[in-house]
């Protein structure tokens, strides 16, 4: 291994020698060898300090009271109760304060300039430049630096970013820990220091921007996620690659990567990513080449905060954001109807993010990275401990967590002898639930204070109020309010006028007040004055000062503080046990246990009840109100009955209570008489709303249909009289038996069969009876790009490092809803903008695992896509018309190329120095037969051009994808390629198409090409069950070989037969059940499983929709309820009173008209042209002609305001 500062140019050695310099001098020595001497007499700040009387927290977990801290030279020199104080230390009173270890920042982005890209040495690519510092820019601006200081934060870990803060590349340079002091005004003392130059490296999964020159740059790679993390591996790759050959002598000049060589102090790779799939993604790539890293995270981490553990290790740390979503605008109809759950879910859950971390057995070290508004930080923060967070786990992310990061253990991070005297004071505790009242007073950085906000003067109470020169009468100053905002009143004989100003400015009082009320003599009297500590300890304090009449006369004047200013009598609840008889059921009760259980949000016993002063009773269920009957309060006793049928259930329930002071207690009665007890308590105020809080846990993925936490897993199930569509050798058994176990088929046959097997089975069995129903195989589809973030990462022609599992997301709603439509397993591609694309990840749709990765097929063949005709030579892009190829010879040209290159690199692998190329490596694996090649193809020539460089360089193609022209070349199809996957029945969409044929697939099949359909597209793979039909319609097909399209030749084109495709005993257990035959256009998947798990049917999909819409409605209320809270009559999203589209904008009918029905509605948004009788299809004809006459999309509306009367969910 290396030694630190070997690994990087000498250009970057020597500035960061120079930078040593400043962390090698003693923190005690007042000048550093950086400092200039000093003009004149030299300056010498004190160098002890003693913090005395405070309560000091040294590290997390631990708490000392009434201690002493000091600090000699910059450093903690002791800690502790009953510490002594040095002689000649500067003494700070500092009881009631709260004193912390100084905050850490571990990710702060700051301006660095950019390496030039001719620069001897530097990478290819301008997004890789790891020799930069962040050291080489100005540092943290003098705006933010105050801005952490300001929330307690005395350190930062600066990570570089180019100039004007817009981007930092993927591997952005070295990151430094710095000091946040503000620099003295006298230069010639020490300027804040450089605590670790080389902390890690700064790395970000950043997608490119492009610019003027990014062609000749390339700079617009990478465009994508998977991108960036080729990149990655690459870069990390081909540092090992230097490192070894530089060791070994055989390269003489270092590089960039030179930067990145291992050695004995090695610091981990920092990767910033988006979301919480990418962190996933940056730690598999980086254990790969085993280099140790930490994820700056999205704050998204929660959603798989579990399985995270996994990733990161036990104890890993995340660099937690502290930045959470805005409410969602549900401020009208529409709006409500157009946001979906899992975005409500995001906005509700975000708090949690943290906390789920640290329980998940991870560390968080807390960042303001990331947050628009830096005065935020201490909100989200307290959002966060109230949302699971421990107070000691929030201090540790503030402290010892980030120094961990920084490497910086033992001088930040604790408040201990030797560390660096860097302290928050604060006049209380800030992590208590009442922490939002405290506020950070100083901050010390290097020994050195740093005001942050002036303590205030604590000068409530009754003050002895004494006027010089004038009658002895009882004078008194009654002082009220928070400290440093008082509320004063002047007192006179009995007689009180309160203060028209009053202000204090640290401990300068002055008051303007009209004397009219205490003696009649109006006119405005001031009184200035300073409180002063008492003469002797322990005495009263005393305010003395000057005052003026209203004839400008002045007066001397003084007061003492006397005591307390005597509380109100509190008014007496509404519905407290001294209210009136008739009132004391009054007020709000939120049900908070159900037979002895706590209740949680989203179930039906998240009950309000509201009774009111007259009787009323009114009750809301999460936050919606429900229509109750028999409603009746006697005395204490409070009684209604409520329908279940409202609430997805079955039935009349029964409540009755009795309320006791500030509780209620009673029975719920059910349909059966079963009875249970319920416990509520009143309240009030802020504590009205749809509390309590959500339920503890979310399920996978967070969103609308959500597996329940636990998964779940494959059942032993017997489907009893169906016809079986096989897709093997037994063809179509009519009223067989299926039987599944283990996640495999373990029989299928006829029940004469099934008697006979099943005496070898054992455990319990689910039967299902599905006579007059059918069963096929899970559909496989051939051609998706569901749920990738890029589908082309068109920074260059050919990607073929790219890997497509490195975008794709199993949490993706467009899964659940293909399994709805039996579709089990997909061939996920690269999209066709490239000659040679990444390569395809085959995936079976296993809904709601728990892994980022538990969707991919193992077994399946690797494979990669290529693509001809307009799309990869940019016919149809203009602004891509300067990126070759630029024709369909140049396609042909580019994939010669680099097959030959390919097969050039193949050859040389094991040779000593031999570089590891990851595009050339994929694209070596077509020539060896070990990965599939999967073509985007379209007319015939190039079907056949693709066929005769396959031959020439010696493979098979994989499959040919789209293939309209095929059918012309039906033979080199054949015999060329494992088949073609194509459309049933696109054609005509582009010049290229315009030959296409809806008969072209089915005369493929006819000539020996193994044929499949597929969907390309997230809503057709709903249905390819009925695409597959189409083979019937217009190519005369029978069933068999129609369903054959979406099942077994699919599984045969991707090399998966043996697994999938067909329903055989040993095969994968993925099965479909229909309603009625698999190619009927009325046709329902009443259920589908995957590998024997029932990932989808009917009956659980209507428990999800009720649940989902009982959910909306539950974070609905919540957000309109915050924002009626926070915003008076304002709405979400800033839009005021109205909040966009309402119906409260739409004109009133007029008077002697009645209301519009619903077929009056469609006649016109906001108008009444057409009367009662009218059609609907009419009214909404005229509707959708007079939009299209006024250039509007009639379908371009926002759903519940497009005047049809319905709420689109």
């Amino acid at each position: 291994m290396l030694d630190i500062r070997s690994r990087v140019p000498v250009r970057f050695t020597v500035f960061a020698r120079f930078v040593l310099l400043a962390v090698a001098p003693a923190l005690a020595a007042a000048q550093g060898p950086l400092d200039p001497p000093a003009n004149g007499p030299r300056a010498v700040p004190h160098q002890v300090h003693a913090l005395v009387g405070a309560t000091v927290y040294p590290r997390p977990g631990e708490r000392i009271e009434n201690a002493t801290v000091v600090i000699r030279g910059g450093s903690i020199e002791a800690v502790g109760a009953g510490v002594p104080i040095p002689r000649g230390a500067r003494e700070y009173d500092a009881k009631g304060m709260h004193v912390y270890a100084g905050f850490v920042d571990p990710w702060v982005e700051v301006e660095a300039p950019r390496p030039s890209a001719d620069a001897p040495g530097s990478h290819w690519s301008p997004h890789v430049i790891p020799q930069r510092s962040a050291l080489e820019g100005p540092g943290v601006d003098a705006g933010s630096a105050r801005a952490l200081r300001k929330n307690g934060f005395t350190a930062a870990g600066i990570s570089p970013v180019h100039p004007g803060k817009r981007a930092g590349g993927v591997f952005r340079g070295w990151s430094a820990a710095v000091s946040l002091a503000e620099p003295p005004e006298d230069r010639s003392l020490t300027r804040p220091l450089v605590y670790r130059p080389w902390v890690y490296h700064a790395v970000a999964l950043e997608r490119s921007r492009g610019g003027r020159d990014s062609v000749a740059t390339w700079d617009t790679y990478p465009s994508t996620a998977a991108g960036a993390i080729a990149l990655l591996r690459q870069v990390l790759s081909d540092a090992a690659w230097e490192q070894a050959e530089f060791e070994a002598g055989r390269v003489k000049t270092p590089s960039a990567l030179s930067a990145l060589y291992r050695t004995t102090e090695e610091p981990p790779l920092a990767i910033s990513v988006r979301d919480e799939l990418e962190a996933f993604r940056a730690a598999k790539a980086a254990k790969e080449f085993g280099r140790p890293f930490l994820i700056v995270g999205s704050g998204r981490e929660y959603l798989r905060s579990a399985s995270l553990r996994g990733a990161l290790g036990e104890g890993a740390i995340v660099v937690t954001p502290l930045e959470f979503p805005k409410p969602p605008d549900v401020s009208s109809v529409g709006r409500q109807a157009e946001v979906d759950l899992r975005t409500l879910m995001e906005w509700e859950r975000a708090p949690e993010n943290a906390g789920r971390l640290v329980a998940a057995g991870l560390g968080v070290a807390l960042t303001t990275s990331r947050l628009k508004d830096a005065g935020d930080f201490w909100k989200n923060l307290r959002a966060s401990i109230s949302r699971g967070l421990t107070p000691d786990a929030a201090l540790a992310g503030l402290t010892t967590q980030p120094a961990k990061v920084l490497g910086l253990s033992d001088r930040l991070g604790e408040i201990k002898p030797g560390t660096i005297a860097n302290l928050v004071i604060a006049d209380g505790d800030l992590f208590a639930a009442s922490g939002k009242d405290a506020a950070i007073r100083w901050v010390w950085i290097d020994g050195r204070r740093h005001e942050i906000e002036p303590v205030p003067v604590g000068i409530a109470g009754v003050w002895s109020l004494d006027v010089v020169g004038a009658a002895p009468l009882e004078r008194a100053l009654i002082i009220e309010g928070e400290p440093g905002k008082p509320k004063v009143k002047v007192r006179r004989d009995g007689k009180e006028t309160a203060c028209i100003t009053q202000s204090l400015d640290g401990n300068r009082l002055s008051l303007v007040f009209d004397h009219g009320p205490l003696d009649g003599r109006h006119g405005l009297w001031t009184l200035s004055g300073t409180v002063m500590p008492g003469a002797t300890p322990g005495a009263a304090p005393v305010l003395s000062g000057t005052g003026l009449r209203p004839d400008g006369s002045s007066f001397a004047w003084s007061a003492v503080r006397t005591g307390e200013v005597p509380k109100a009598e509190p008014a007496k609840a509404a519905g407290g046990p001294d209210a009136p008889a008739g009132d004391r059921a009054a007020g709000a009760f939120r049900v908070v246990e159900v037979a002895g259980r706590a209740v949680e949000a989203g179930t039906p016993e998240a009950a309000e009840i509201e009774v009111g002063a007259d009787g009323a009773v009114r009750v809301r269920v999460n936050g919606v109100p429900v229509e109750i009957t028999d409603a009746s309060v006697e005395g204490m006793t409070v009684r209604y009955a409520l329908d279940m049928d409202r609430l997805e259930s079955r039935g009349v329930v029964r409540i009755e209570g009795v309320v006791a002071g500030d509780a209620i207690e009673g029975t719920i009665t059910a349909p059966d008489g079963q009875v249970r007890r319920w416990r509520g308590v009143r309240v009030t105020g802020d504590e009205r709303g749809p509390e309590p809080p959500p339920p503890a846990e979310f399920g996978t993925p967070m969103g609308p249909y959500a597996v329940a936490p636990g998964g779940l897993s494959a059942e032993n199930v017997i489907i009893r009289g169906a016809t079986i569509w096989t897709m093997g050798p037994r063809g179509v058994i009519e009223r067989g038996v299926l039987a599944a176990s283990g996640g495999k088929i373990t029989f299928v046959g006829d029940a004469g069969e099934f008697d006979r097997w099943q005496g070898s089975r054992a455990g319990s069995w689910r039967e299902i009876d599905a006579t007059g129903k059918h069963v096929t195989p899970g559909i496989i589809d051939c051609h998706s790009h569901t749920s990738l973030t890029g589908t082309n990462e068109t920074g260059q022609a050919v990607t073929a490092e790219v890997r497509m599992a490195d975008a794709t997301n199993p949490g993706d709603v467009n899964w659940y809803r293909q399994l709805a439509g039996g579709v089990t397993c997909v061939n996920t591609l690269h999209g066709s903008a490239n000659p040679i694309g990444g390569q395809n990840v085959v995936q079976k749709l296993r809904w709601g695992c728990a892994e980022v990765d538990g969707m991919i097929f193992r077994e399946a063949p690797q494979g990669i896509k290529f693509a001809l005709g307009e799309n990869p030579k940019s016919g149809n892009s203009e602004g891509s018309r300067v990126r070759y190829p630029q024709s369909r010879m140049g396609v042909e040209g580019i994939i010669r190329e680099r097959l030959t290159a390919a097969k050039e690199y193949a050859a040389t692998r094991g040779l000593p120095g031999a570089r590891r190329d990851l595009e050339l490596e994929a694209l070596a694996e077509i020539l060896s037969g070990d990965r599939l090649l999967h073509c985007h193809s379209y007319r015939q020539d190039e079907v056949v051009m693709l066929a005769r460089v396959a031959r020439e360089f010696g493979f098979r193609i994989g499959t040919y994808q789209h293939i309209l022209d095929g059918y012309k070349v039906a033979e080199h199809v054949r015999d060329a390629s494992g088949g073609g996957s194509a459309f049933a029945d696109w054609w005509a969409y582009k010049v290229e198409v315009q030959d296409a044929i809806p008969q072209g697939p089915p005369l493929m099949h006819r000539l020996g090409a193994v044929m499949s359909y597929n969907s390309d597209d997230n809503e057709m793979a709903r249905r390819l069950n009925t695409e597959a039909a189409k083979a019937v319609k217009y190519g005369g097909l029978t069933e068999a070989e129609a369903l054959a399209f979406v099942t077994i030749n699919p599984a045969k084109q991707l090399k998966i037969d043996r697994w999938v495709g067909s329903l055989e005993a040993g095969k994968d257990a993925d099965i479909v059940l229909w309603s009625g035959n698999p190619l009927g256009s009325m046709t329902r998947c009443e259920a589908t499983w995957v590998d024997g798990v029932p990932v989808f049917s009917l009956e659980a999909d209507a428990t999800h929709r009720a649940a989902i819409a009982r959910e909306r409605e539950r974070i609905i209320q919540k957000i309109l309820r915050q924002s009626a809270k926070d915003k008076g009559a304002g709405t979400p999203g800033g839009r005021g009173g109205k909040g966009g589209d309402t119906d409260a904008e739409k004109p009133d009918p007029p008077p002697d008209e009645p209301p519009p029905t619903r077929r009056g509605v469609l006649a016109g948004r906001g108008g009444w042209a057409f009367g009662e009788d009218d059609p609907t299809a009419y009214g909404a004809w005229r509707r959708h002609l007079d939009m299209l006459e006024r250039g509007l999309d009639p379908w371009a509306v926002r759903a519940g305001e497009c005047g049809c009367g319905e709420v689109h969910r």
